[in-house]
């Protein structure tokens, strides 16, 4: 299978389909096609690769591979889809991916590694899946910059790595430090007496903290919780302002977090492109209530660095944020919009996923339209 790469240059847009012909140009309303029995379900970028879940399980990576991340077997680049070979064929159930590596959960509840997690001194990692010790019936997987989670059967948070904000581990003082490092998977908790975190139902990863719904639809923080005022935590607290919440979401680079509730969708963290959906661009670190998702009929929210989309149940998308490098995939959308506003370049939209400055968004016929930023973090180009 290889995705055929479709680019736009004065907008920087990418479609990607299912066929295999190498990269030309076309426009963002153009109609592909995928091979039968072959689609993605889940497309994320970390900003230098890409990794890709098809409907069969399977696992597709490409990009820039310099810490095995990729997880073929080698720290080759990769410019087209490769599947991943995986130990005894596992089907996986979901992804996520960190600036240097990839994780995989599969339907058994086991969780798979690969790339470079946490740093090392030798800037060396795994350039084939491996289990992660310590971790079964994992029902929800996330990424961070340095340090990962992975989400229990029983309603238990764990994390493993390294903290590259304060708290970020979310395991008391002992590893509250910056870069402090527990390769352990490990119990998030609420006190410093140890009393662990529990009925979770959701995790989310974000950039400066980390995220959890509870079961009641309390939502939890941990890490940095206000850079305004510097203030951090090592244990997970309750956000205040969030109540009767069924849904989270961040991305790994996002130093702002949104939440659907019973009573309206909700933003809070950084807002220097209007994501937050205030209508301007000042931080708020208080919840906020985003009122121009109001009354309309919600399928999904989805984070990317310092913009939003919105999938509703008609197919539409809708944006908010950043759209210098195209990643909101609508051309009459200058600069940023600090209201969502709906994208006009597709419809009948089934999923959408977002990396860091880019966008994926997964039609109803299974192909993939992408937008947004074509740039190698790695080699600045």
């Amino acid at each position: 299978m290889k995705f055929k790469l479709l680019r736009i240059l004065t907008l920087m847009i990418m479609i990607v389909s299912l066929f295999p012909f190498p990269a030309s140009f076309a426009s963002t309303d153009a109609s592909q096609t995928g091979i039968a029995g072959i689609y993605p379900v889940k497309v994320v970028s970390s900003g230098s690769f890409t990794v890709a879940l098809d409907a069969g399980g399977s696992v597709w990576t490409w990009g820039k591979n310099e810490y095995g991340q990729l997880g073929t077997g080698d720290i080759a680049d990769h410019q087209y889809p490769v599947q991943v070979a995986i130990g005894g064929s596992p089907k996986m159930k979901d992804i996520v991916a960190g600036p240097t590596y990839t994780l995989a959960l599969d339907i058994q509840g086991n969780v798979w590694q690969w790339g470079m997690l946490p740093p090392n001194p030798n800037n060396v990692g795994i350039n084939t899946p491996t289990l992660v010790n310590g971790l079964s019936n994992i029902q929800q997987i996330a990424a961070g910059e340095k340090m990962a989670m992975a989400l229990t059967s029983d309603g238990t948070v764990l994390t493993w790595g390294s903290n590259y904000f304060a708290g970020e581990l979310g395991q008391g003082s002992q590893f509250s430090s910056p870069l402090s490092m527990n390769l352990t998977p490990s119990p998030v908790v609420i006190d410093e007496n140890n009393t662990v975190l529990t009925g979770i139902k959701q995790i989310a990863k974000g950039y400066l903290a980390s995220y959890a719904l509870k079961d009641d639809g309390t939502v939890y923080q941990w890490g940095v919780t206000n850079l305004q005022n510097n203030t951090s935590s090592s244990v997970a607290t309750a956000v205040s302002g969030i109540s009767g919440a069924t849904a989270i979401v961040s991305n790994p680079k996002a130093g702002f977090a949104y939440a659907v509730t019973s009573s309206g969708i909700f933003a809070w963290g950084q807002n220097i492109r209007g994501q937050l959906g205030t209508g301007d661009t000042k931080d708020s670190y208080t919840p906020v209530q985003v009122t121009s998702l109001k009354d309309k009929s919600l399928k999904s929210l989805s984070v990317g660095m310092i913009h939003v989309l919105a999938l509703m149940n008609d197919g539409s998308v809708w944006g908010i944020g950043a759209n210098f490098s195209g990643q909101l995939g609508d051309p009459q959308i200058y600069g940023q919009a600090t209201q969502f506003t709906k994208i006009t370049t597709v419809s009948n939209v089934k999923a959408v996923f977002e990396g860091y400055d880019n966008s994926f968004f997964i039609n109803e016929d299974g192909t993939v339209v992408a937008s947004g930023s074509n740039y190698d973090y790695s080699s600045h180009m």
